[in-house]
């Protein structure tokens, strides 16, 4: 053989192989990481606008009055549809910013999120004076798993 008609050898055909082999695995991983993160990201944003929608929606009940005596505007309880009021007095049908005790309200959440990432939505109201007054404040959890 001569210089200007040399082939490859096997050797050559391996370390291209392996070459070409790491740059793969590696496109692969990088797709393989953008992709979890964009479910990471999908979840977050479920959970900021579920939050924001059951703020919005608990303004609505600000003004409400919680009386509960019999032909009182509050009687039954104004609550929240799918309000499980855990410790709350009242049960499942507490008043929505009944106070001091935590109200879960997952079932408001999507069920892919509610299965898939284990995603709740509970809210707890505290009452807390300002300039005399005293005033409900709403805090707002949302917790969820990533999937493996």
């Amino acid at each position: 053989m001569t210089g200007s008609a040399r082939g490859t050898t096997l050797v050559e055909v391996v370390i291209a192989i392996l070459i070409l082999s790491v740059v793969v695995a590696g496109f692969s991983s990088g797709l393989y990481a953008a992709i979890a993160g964009t479910k990471q990201g999908d979840a977050r944003q479920q959970a900021s606008l579920s939050a924001r929608q059951l703020q919005e929606e608990l303004k609505n009940y600000v003004t409400a009055d919680p009386t509960t005596a019999e032909g009182a505007p509050g009687s039954p309880p104004w609550h929240l549809p799918g309000d499980a009021c855990t410790g709350c007095a009242g049960g499942s049908a507490c008043w929505a910013l009944t106070e001091a005790c935590t109200h879960d309200v997952s079932g408001r959440l999507p069920e892919e999120y509610r299965t898939g990432y284990l995603m709740t939505l509970r809210y707890r109201v505290d009452l807390v004076s300002s300039g005399g007054e005293t005033l409900r404040e709403v805090a707002i959890d949302v917790d969820w798993q990533s999937p493996d």
